[in-house]
Order: structure tokens, then sequence, then C-alpha cells
């Protein structure tokens, strides 16, 4: 049971740094200007949901500037 649970936990968390990896570049990449980034959202949880809003965002941000976002 020790061995499933360090696997399942190995898993989520790995998806999870993968979702906050994707999340940093996008930020760089907007913090640049580039209101046409979007970060895929790849799970139902929190960091996809995190991935969700933060692409609301920038489309709002985008649409503030006039840039037409990217979808």
């Amino acid at each position: 049971i020790g061995l499933i649970g360090a696997i399942l936990a190995f898993v989520i968390s790995r998806r999870f740094f993968e979702q906050l990896g994707l999340l940093l570049g996008a930020a760089a990449r907007v913090s640049k200007g580039d209101l046409t980034e979007r970060v895929p959202v790849l799970s139902e949880d929190e960091a996809g949901a995190i991935s969700t809003v933060w692409n609301d965002l920038v489309v709002e941000l985008a649409k503030h500037k006039g840039q037409a976002p990217r979808r």
C-alpha cells in the first residue's frame, strides 16, 4: 500500500508541476507583452482551474490593450 501511495503521489505531483511550468512560461511571455499566449488546460483539478482563469485573464487584458486573442 505504501508503494502504491508513493506512485500515485508521484503521478499527481508530476502533472501539477507540468501545468505549473506551462503557466510560468506563459507568464514570462505575457510580461513581455505577448497577450496572445494561452496555456493548455491539462486537467480538471486545481491546476486546470488556474490555467482556465489564466487564459480568461489574458483574453481580458488583450481586449483592453486592443490585441486580438488567439484561441
